[in-house]
């Protein structure tokens, strides 16, 4: 299945609505968990079957590891998002709450 940007615009947009309001701590343990059991798995197919073109139909033409390697960039991206939004929640907290505190002075 080849994804055009405007449906993993749509995609990303769910996943993001679905899991804004679940803690941070939540979402890096599940993050961790399914990247465990997805190392475990790629770390048991044979390199053969990793490197040969065509081998996975599922992915067309190219080798496992050009699908490997996509997979580590959308990774990298994601977790970089998940980092600024930490960070701009917590910037966002410190506003309100120093702001709420010179209210009460």
């Amino acid at each position: 299945m080849t994804w055009k940007p405007k449906d993993l615009d749509i995609l990303n947009r769910r996943i993001f609505v679905k899991h804004r309001d679940r803690p941070l701590s939540k979402i890096l343990a599940d993050f961790r968990n399914i990247h465990k059991r997805f190392m475990a798995t790629v770390q048991a197919i044979p390199e053969k079957d990793i490197i040969t073109k065509g081998r996975f139909a599922w992915i067309g033409k190219p080798a496992l590891y050009s699908w490997l390697t996509a997979y580590a960039s959308h990774d990298r991206w994601a977790k970089e998002k998940v980092r600024e939004r930490f960070k701009s929640d917590r910037a966002s907290t410190r506003t309100k709450s120093s702001t709420s505190h010179r209210r009460r002075s």
